[in-house]
């Protein structure tokens, strides 16, 4: 007995299934036994399986018999579609209720197959020989189900019916056997066959020992026979499902990897251009706010006045004229200005040719000016802080966004010079004030050129700077 699974293989089915699919609830003759074919097991009685089969009578038969043989290449399993559909429904079937309406309808729609077959100019014997297959099949199926054992199908089947015989589960296979010594023309008749054999007939070997493996056998061989015929056939789907086979491009296929960095270094150039600029502008006015913190004029407090402080100490250092006495010619030519209070030793480098206009390089005039600052404070102890100013005028440049940028890095300039003169660069540090420690009044070009300067501050040891 046959344990074959009628849908194993997509070769089996894939052929019949569109002409099986189309008809629709209008269509008589393979539309009708297709509808009862996948209602009938979900039918719940007599009533409902009557009510699902009066409506597909009244369509003309001319329709869907054009529309069957014109579904496949092979005109006979274009015209038993219909059948093979059911055929294929009837296997997993549960129960059905009007027997004898299937069976009537089936009647029609195999004498509907015999017309539409002859009409393809197929040989006579050919027809009769499909006929007694697809016959065979229903009956084989029907016959072993649960209820069509027990049903007036098995008085009188299909095979005896149109070909008054009884025994089509062997006879099926001796005229296989026949046809396939002629299969240039018997083609047709053996893939419906074929198909037959693959949706779940199984004849004699349904009840054969290891009947299973001998129907396969046979299938198989059938299968062989018909590719050898018909060639390879296309085992996918979808002729067309691949991509056209093109290579990825990247973007710099079309655009030179060149012009894509110099634009996005461009992108980049003004994107930073515009952030510093307006980073910039908003801090100026918490610079301009920052400084008039403080109160102004004098604060009055409510308590009793302390006595006044005693004077400064009076400073007794000789730091001061050692360093004026190194600097004496520098001082004289008003150059640079040497003040000391009690943390620390100033030295003004005057910005008057020091750096050119919106510049940070020391011109060469003033680099021995520096080296002898350096020299003057290589043995003096204590940290060094190099501080640039600058006047209030706004400078708005892509290297110098404000005035603290160019006052920092015309300290770094003057400091990068002092270190090679120093036993220990590391005793040296910059800052960078802007115009937040002006020593003149900014009205004016003179008060102006004041506050452009750079001081260089020596932090007395045990000095704290606040």
């Amino acid at each position: 007995m046959s344990g074959d699974d009628p849908f194993e293989e997509d070769r089996t089915v894939i052929r019949p299934m569109p002409g099986g699919r189309r008809p629709g609830a209008g269509q008589t003759g393979a539309g009708q036994v297709g509808a009862d074919a996948t209602q009938a097991p979900s039918l719940g009685g007599a009533a409902a399986d009557s009510d699902r089969t009066v409506s597909p009578r009244r369509a003309g038969p001319a329709v869907a018999a054009a529309d069957l043989s014109q579904a496949s290449f092979n005109p006979l399993v274009g015209a038993a579609t219909a059948l093979l559909g059911l055929a294929m429904r009837l296997k997993n079937s549960g129960q059905l209720q009007d027997v004898d309406g299937l069976r009537r309808r089936v009647i029609e729609e195999v004498k509907a197959f015999e017309r539409r077959a002859n009409e393809t100019g197929l040989s006579p014997q050919s027809v009769r020989a499909a006929r007694y297959a697809l016959c065979a099949t229903l009956d084989d199926l029907v016959l072993n189900t649960p209820w069509g054992a027990s049903s007036a199908w098995g008085q009188q089947s299909m095979v005896a019916l149109f070909h008054n015989e009884t025994s089509g589960g062997e006879r099926f296979f001796d005229l296989l056997e026949k046809l396939e010594r002629d299969p240039g023309r018997y083609a047709e008749v053996l893939e419906l066959m074929y198909l037959c054999m693959s949706l779940g007939f199984e004849g004699k070997y349904r009840v054969m020992s290891r009947g299973s493996i001998r129907h396969g056998e046979v299938r198989e061989g059938l299968f062989r026979l018909i590719r050898s015929r018909r060639g390879e056939f296309e085992r996918e789907l979808s002729p067309h499902w691949r991509g056209v086979d093109a290579g990825h491009k990247p973007l710099s296929s079309y655009v030179p990897l060149w012009v894509i960095a110099v634009g996005t270094a461009a992108l980049v150039t003004v994107m930073f251009v515009l952030f510093s600029y307006s980073l910039n502008n908003d801090s100026d006015v918490v610079a301009i706010e920052l400084q008039q913190l403080p109160p102004i004029g004098a604060v009055t407090l409510a308590r009793v006045d302390a006595p006044p402080p005693p004077p400064p100490p009076e400073i007794k250092s000789e730091l001061l004229p050692r360093v004026e006495g190194f600097l004496e010619q520098e001082i004289a030519q008003g150059l640079v200005v040497v003040s000391e209070d009690v943390q620390a030793l100033t030295i003004r480098v005057r910005n008057k040719g020091l750096f050119g206009s919106g510049s940070a390089l020391v011109e060469e005039s003033y680099l021995p000016i520096i080296e002898r600052i350096g020299n003057a404070l290589r043995s003096e102890p204590g940290q060094i802080v190099v501080a640039g100013h600058s006047d209030n005028i706004p400078i708005r440049t892509v290297r110098f966004p404000s005035n603290w940028h160019l006052s920092l890095a015309r300290a770094s300039s003057v400091a990068k010079i002092l270190t090679g003169f120093l036993t220990d660069p590391g005793r040296l540090s910059v800052d960078g004030r802007a115009d937040n420690e002006p020593i003149a009044s900014n009205a004016s070009a003179e008060g102006r050129a004041e506050n452009r300067r750079i001081e260089i501050i020596l932090i007395k040891e045990g000095a704290v700077i606040q």
